[in-house]
């Protein structure tokens, strides 16, 4: 009888490591309604992130990635959305806010993505938890330029993330 409590405790305890985070897969729409309603500012640009030398995501010890938020430095380049398209040149700090949840943490995007950037007075910021919503790669969608454009400038409505009824 004593083995059957001690299975348990030894199945419950191996489930932890074992589990994946299963992150929704973000849309331009999604991700647009997301920083439409936060309380921050945000702009939507077309670009890249490179960040500061000597900076890193939490460290990967024994398969589990160190779970602790953190900001990276960086710089950002791209062209910024206006109504009209993204047609202002953007190259400018950024600082990348790493969260985690359990042992899964963000990264600052590696490659061209549509970022949603927080405009804050010391310049740019962007969230980046283990479920990214503010930056989609340039490949993960077609034509993201376009339908980013079409929820700035209300061709398409992407001001909420509950759907219209």
């Amino acid at each position: 009888m004593m083995r059957l409590p001690i299975f348990a405790s030894l199945a419950i305890s191996l489930a932890g490591p074992a589990a994946a985070l299963s992150c929704l897969r973000p849309t331009v729409e999604t991700s647009f309604a997301a920083a439409h309603e936060a309380a921050e500012e945000y702009v939507i640009a077309v670009g890249s992130i490179r960040v500061d030398p000597g900076q890193k995501a939490p460290p990967v010890v024994g398969g589990v990635q160190g779970a602790r938020d953190l900001s990276l430095t960086g710089r950002v380049t791209g062209r910024l959305a206006t109504l009209t398209g993204f047609d202002r040149s953007l190259d400018a700090p950024v600082t990348v806010e790493i969260g985690c949840a359990g042992p899964w943490c963000g990264s600052a995007p590696s490659e061209p993505s549509i970022l949603f950037l927080q405009r804050t007075a010391e310049g740019y910021v962007l969230p980046e938890g283990p479920c990214p919503v503010f930056s989609l790669p340039l490949t993960l969608q077609d034509d993201m330029e376009g339908r980013a454009m079409a929820c700035l400038t209300g061709t398409t409505r992407c001001d909420s993330l509950v759907p219209a009824e």
